[in-house]
């Protein structure tokens, strides 16, 4: 999924891109780091995606970083816990391409003014 994510995104803007290979590896990885935009799925090892967000939104450094929440589980209490732990969008696999673009460059560009 990352390198599907990454072959999507790569042609959208300069971006750079950093990897974890589980939850616990991101979380020690955002403990340093000031990314500009976050793409979690809700199912990885150790940690899962929605305790990566709720880290995110307590880290007064990281509370504002825009969180994009992928995931199979595309039932309404999912989309909800998603909602509730901060997600700025949550997408469900599998999802267009074109629909990540979008999402990753409005988040980017943050609210018009």
């Amino acid at each position: 999924m990352r390198e599907y994510v990454t072959s999507v995104l790569e042609g959208t803007g300069d971006m750079e891109f950093e990897y974890a290979e589980s939850g616990f590896h991101a979380l020690q990885f955002l403990s340093h780091a000031n990314p500009d935009l976050i793409i979690t799925d809700v199912n990885m090892p150790e940690v899962s995606g929605l305790e990566l967000l709720r880290y995110v939104r307590k880290s007064e450094r990281l509370k504002d970083t825009p969180v994009v929440v992928i995931s199979t589980e595309g039932h309404l209490v999912d989309r909800e816990r998603a909602k509730a732990a901060g997600a700025s969008i949550m997408l469900e696999k599998p999802f267009d391409p074109e629909v990540l673009k979008r999402a990753v460059s409005g988040l980017l560009e943050g609210p018009p003014g």
